[in-house]
């Protein structure tokens, strides 16, 4: 696992989406399942940038495996400041 890098993103995000397809948050965020891969991507792109930005995110080659870390007092997500996450 090696931190990722800003191009790896969108594949890490892919990932989650699909890990996660049938999340009870993903589930209300976009209760239609034909939609729902979208907005998951959307979704985990921002919060993965969030955590570039707040903390560590890792994935292997090919992003096939994302974990995040972040550090002690860091860990209250903030909507509004995870939608405006912008890599860097």
């Amino acid at each position: 696992m090696d931190l990722i890098r800003p191009n790896q993103v969108d594949a890490a995000a892919r990932t989650l989406s699909v890990a996660f397809q049938d999340d009870l948050l993903l589930r209300i965020l976009e209760p239609n399942e034909n939609k729902r891969p979208k907005v998951g991507l959307w979704f985990f792109s921002k919060k993965i940038v969030y955590g570039m930005l707040l903390g560590h995110v890792w994935n292997n080659e090919g992003a096939s495996a994302v974990a995040a870390w972040f550090p002690p007092g860091t860990t209250e997500v903030k909507p509004g400041r995870m939608l405006r996450s912008k890599p860097n």
